[in-house]
């Protein structure tokens, strides 16, 4: 009688530990696919396409992104800026962030193409040469001051035409941008300063080119 009472426990014991090992297997394969589960949508998501308005990162340089699209007058051109969301500094068209480059897309045949070469530069302003009375309609070209993120003493005014295709370089070294005057359709004075004093540029905004140069004379009143 008691053999017959310890068989059935002992039945009892092994059904109790087939059935607990049963849970682990079962446990530790939910816990595997889990794990396979998650890998896989991590794996998914790291090899998503990056968004088509950010730049490739680069190391130990901050992200830059395409934004302020808009459509130049009179033009089926396209420009936007890309730039990079700095704290406390503005883009050249109001937004947050700091203009690196100006990309120009032609709506007509999809090309499209950048102002400089690199991004390394940031452009620090622009003017708009237009002439009097006609506003920002009728624009014939652009001013841009480009300055050295690393270096803000070394800075460049580079004159563009509205499709940012003719350009030329009018000054370099320690300059800021002053003051654009439209005289006609193919003359303009562009007026900066550096540390020799203020300058006078004449120059084509159509072609993009400096006809001449010269110093003005400023005298300071003297102070009491």
């Amino acid at each position: 009688m008691q053999s017959a009472t310890w068989s059935r426990v002992f039945r009892i014991v092994w059904r109790i530990n087939a059935v607990a090992l049963l849970l682990l297997v079962l446990l530790a394969i939910v816990g595997i696919t889990s794990t396979l589960v998650s890998a896989l949508f991590s794996s998914s998501a790291s090899k998503q396409a990056p968004s088509p308005n950010v730049a490739p990162a680069e190391a130990g340089k901050p992200t830059l992104r395409l934004a302020q699209f808009e459509q130049i007058a009179s033009t089926g051109i396209i420009r936007a800026e890309l730039r990079s969301p700095e704290s406390g500094s503005f883009s050249i068209k109001g937004g947050s962030g700091t203009a690196h480059n100006i990309l120009f897309i032609d709506t007509a045949d999809g090309r499209s193409w950048w102002l400089l070469p690199n991004s390394d530069l940031s452009i620090e302003g622009d003017r708009t040469i237009a002439l009097p009375g006609t506003g920002m309609d009728s624009p014939l070209g652009k001013v841009y001051n480009l300055v050295d993120p690393n270096n803000p003493n070394m800075s460049s005014i580079l004159l563009s035409d509205l499709k940012g295709i003719k350009k030329s370089t009018l000054a370099s070294g320690s300059v800021v941008l002053d003051q654009v005057v439209a005289l006609s359709p193919n003359e303009a004075k562009i007026i900066y300063h550096d540390e020799k004093g203020f300058h006078v540029a004449v120059v084509n905004p159509v072609e993009a080119t400096k006809i001449r140069e010269s110093s003005l004379s400023i005298t300071f009143p003297p102070r009491k």
